[in-house]
């Protein structure tokens, strides 16, 4: 029988492997017309900024929980 923290440790793991397919999927390029290419990080600014028109960068940064670098 397994332990609670074996159990803990591995729902740690599938988070983890969630989370790395999650990121490389982010990473990838989608190609549009025109030869205009764009990762899905860059489509959801966009995005965002179209939905919240007065948003600057202190305001990007925020509304996705990151740093503004």
């Amino acid at each position: 029988m397994e332990t609670k923290e074996d159990l803990i440790k591995e729902l740690a793991l599938h988070l983890m492997r969630i989370c790395n397919v999650h990121s490389r999927i982010e990473g990838h390029l989608i190609r549009f017309d025109e030869g205009v290419e764009m990762t899905p990080k860059e489509i959801h600014t966009i995005q965002a900024i179209g939905e919240h028109q007065q948003m600057n960068v202190t305001d990007v940064a925020a509304y996705f929980r990151v740093t503004k670098a």
